[in-house]
């Protein structure tokens, strides 16, 4: 069902076999906490990329999949830059999670763990830590990933990536599938 907002948000989730969503913090942690399947799309051109951040870790955790916008290139001189989602690219994501119940449990299984319910109260703390009236609060652990290559590099930066693997002179290994969608989805931003 495609809503322009939901009121009852808790009720879809519920309802849902996979949420097609954006990856901010807000939409990602409600994912996680109702432990539901999720096709994450980061919106495009916000700074410091923290939405395709937020998808990517989700992705690399196994408990979303990314589809990225990307610009229509025919549209830059007549309407600005208009980001959207290639319908095939989203259904050859959202196809076989609609159809592999094992799937979405697994996804849904691992978004129930990256659930923290007690985040709120670990912020709090901190805040009384840092306002120095409360003792300093344990760091939760998180799991640990490999370092990405792509994600977070700025405009020259990446340019600068991007020909070090081009030169082929660099001990750089070639782009992952992942890595050359999100490069992608960088140089149309």
């Amino acid at each position: 069902q495609r809503k322009d907002f939901f009121h009852d948000m808790g009720t879809y989730y519920a309802a849902s076999d996979v949420v097609v969503c954006r990856a901010g913090a807000g939409s990602l942690n409600e994912v996680c906490a109702y432990g539901v399947a999720a096709v994450a799309i980061p919106k495009a051109n916000l700074p410091g990329d923290h939405q395709a951040c937020n998808a990517r870790v989700m992705e690399r955790l196994g408990a979303a999949a990314v589809v990225y916008e990307r610009v229509a290139v025919e549209s830059l001189e007549s309407e600005g830059a208009i980001e959207s989602v290639a319908p095939q690219e989203l259904m050859a994501v959202l196809g076989p999670l609609l159809r592999e119940p094992a799937q979405r449990a697994a996804m849904s299984r691992q978004a129930q763990e990256l659930y923290d319910p007690g985040t709120n109260r670990c912020i709090a703390d901190w805040l009384d830590y840092l306002s120095g009236t409360g003792p300093e609060p344990e760091i939760p652990s998180l799991p640990a990933l490999e370092a990405e290559r792509v994600l977070g590099l700025g405009h020259g930066s990446m340019v600068d990536f991007l020909r070090r693997l081009h030169g082929g002179g660099s001990d750089e290994t070639p782009l992952t599938d992942d890595e050359r969608r999100l490069s992608l989805y960088k140089i149309d931003g």
